[in-house]
C-alpha cells in the first residue's frame, strides 16, 4: 500500500484487511527516512520496512494510492537537500520498478496516460461515450462564440484536479464546477489568459459515479434531496450533504464502453463521473485513475472495499 501517514482512505481499507487477517505493509512515502532502508546488487533488492526485509517479487498486488514527497531531516544548503531528495525518489523507485506490472493497482504509467482531461474527452467520444461539447482555448472571441452557440448554457471547470495546497491546509481551495454568466466572459481573459475549459453545461437528473476495479463495477447516483433548484451544477460543493446516494445499473451498452475505455489506459482502478441528463443520455465528464471512493461505502451505496478484499486474496498473477 502506496500512500502516505495522512491517507482517511488507505486507513479505512486497512480496517477491513485486518478483519480477514489478510497480510499487509503499508509504505507511507512522506515517512520513509524513519521507515525505510535500500540494500541493492546488480542481482538483488531488498527493501527494509519497519526492521522486516522485501524483495520485489515479496508482494501479490500493490495498491498506489496517495503517494507523497518525502519529507527528509537535512542540511541547511537547498541544493544539497535537492540532491538527496532526488537520490531517495530514484532508489525507491528503482525498487519499485523491479515489481512486475500487472501486480499494480495502478502502474504509475497507466496513470499517467489516463490523467489529461482533453486526451480523456477525445478517446471518449471515439470509443461512443457521449461527451459534452467541451472548448479549452486563451481567446476571447472564441470563448464568445462558444457562449453564443450554446445559448449561453456553458460552464467553466479546471483542466487539473482543481485542489491548491497552501502552507496553512485551512486556507486550501478547491476549484468547482461554476456556471459562465456574459459578466465573468466579459473578465475573460484577465491579462494573459492560462488555457481554460469551457464545456456544454448538462441539465442532470442525477450524477453518477462509476468506480471499477478489476471486473466490478459499481454505479452510485448522486441525487439533490429535496431542492427545489434541481440538481446541483457540483455535488462535491457542500461535501455532499443533501445528496442521495443510491446504487445504479448502467444500460449494457454503456457499462461496455466505460469497462472497454478503462481498459485501453491499462488500468485496473479507475473512478469515472458522469450524469444522467434530462433527455435520458448516459454522458462522460472524466476518469480519476486514483479517484476517492471510501465515502460512497460509507454512505452505505457501494462495496468498493470488498472489491479491494477479493482483488488482493487473489495470488495467480504476473
Amino acid at each position: 500500500m502506496l500512500t502516505n501517514s495522512r491517507d482517511d482512505t488507505a486507513d479505512f481499507l486497512i480496517t477491513k484487511l485486518r478483519e480477514i487477517d489478510l497480510p499487509f505493509v503499508r509504505l507511507n512515502t512522506d515517512e520513509l527516512q524513519d521507515s525505510t532502508r535500500l540494500s541493492a546488487t546488480q542481482s538483488t533488492s531488498d527493501l527494509v520496512i519497519d526492521g522486516r526485509v522485501y524483495a520485489a517479487d515479496s508482494f501479490t498486488h500493490i495498491w498506489l494510492r496517495r503517494p507523497q514527497p518525502l519529507t527528509l531531516r537535512l542540511s541547511s544548503d537547498p541544493a544539497e537537500n535537492s540532491h538527496v531528495h532526488r537520490e531517495w525518489a530514484a532508489a525507491v523507485e528503482g525498487w519499485l520498478a523491479r515489481i512486475p506490472p500487472p501486480r499494480w493497482i495502478n502502474h504509475p504509467a497507466a496513470n499517467v496516460s489516463a490523467s489529461y482531461k482533453i486526451e480523456q474527452l477525445f478517446r471518449a467520444e471515439r470509443m461512443g461515450l457521449c461527451v459534452p461539447d467541451t472548448l479549452v482555448t486563451q481567446s476571447f472571441e472564441e470563448a464568445k462564440r462558444f457562449y453564443d452557440f450554446h445559448g449561453g448554457g456553458i460552464v467553466i471547470k479546471p483542466i487539473t484536479g482543481g485542489y491548491i495546497e497552501r502552507d496553512d491546509p485551512n486556507a486550501d481551495t478547491v476549484i468547482y464546477t461554476q456556471v459562465v454568466s456574459s459578466e465573468k466572459l466579459s473578465l475573460f481573459p484577465a491579462g494573459i489568459a492560462c488555457p481554460t475549459l469551457l464545456q456544454q453545461r448538462v441539465r442532470k437528473k442525477c450524477d453518477v459515479r462509476v468506480t471499477i476495479l478489476d471486473e466490478d463495477l459499481h454505479a452510485v447516483a448522486l441525487t439533490a434531496i429535496g431542492s427545489s433548484a434541481g440538481q446541483p451544477l457540483d455535488v462535491r460543493q457542500n461535501n455532499f450533504i443533501d445528496i442521495d446516494h443510491e446504487p445504479i445499473k448502467l444500460p449494457d451498452v454503456v457499462e461496455s464502453r466505460i469497462r472497454d475505455y478503462v481498459r485501453s489506459y491499462g488500468l485496473r482502478f479507475a473512478a469515472i463521473d458522469m450524469a444522467l441528463d434530462d433527455r435520458d443520455t448516459w454522458v462522460f465528464f472524466e476518469l480519476n485513475a486514483n479517484g476517492q471512493w471510501a465515502w460512497l461505502d460509507l454512505a452505505g451505496a457501494a462495496n468498493i472495499a470488498g472489491s479491494f478484499l477479493k482483488t488482493f486474496r487473489r495470488c495467480d498473477d504476473a
